[in-house]
């Protein structure tokens, strides 16, 4: 794959169209391609799930938080903590 062409072709002052065309016809020259295109693809369907996990462990641990009633004032300070500590565990996911 000649990445040089096909950031030359990007950063060209053409139209979308003819860019498409061009990358298209840069990429057939490959006879790799398919294969790349494979992994590529089969890299973000990883990556895909492994985020789709992530939010719903995140989203999980919120929900047992959020439904915990406190019973005492200890109870009361544990559960302040735990949600807390998920409010920030959160925040870190959403901005991986």
């Amino acid at each position: 794959m000649d990445l040089e062409k096909i950031k030359a072709i990007v950063n060209s002052d053409i139209s979308k169209e003819h860019q498409e065309s061009l990358i298209v016809t840069v990429l057939s020259q490959d006879k790799n391609v398919i294969p790349n295109i494979l992994n590529l693809l089969e890299r973000e369907r990883i990556q895909q799930k492994e985020l789709l996990l992530d939010t719903n462990l995140e989203l999980s641990r919120a929900l047992v938080i959020m439904n915990k009633n406190p019973e005492s004032r200890s109870a009361k300070k544990i559960i302040n903590e735990e949600r807390i500590f998920v409010v920030e565990e959160i925040k870190k996911h959403y901005k991986k």
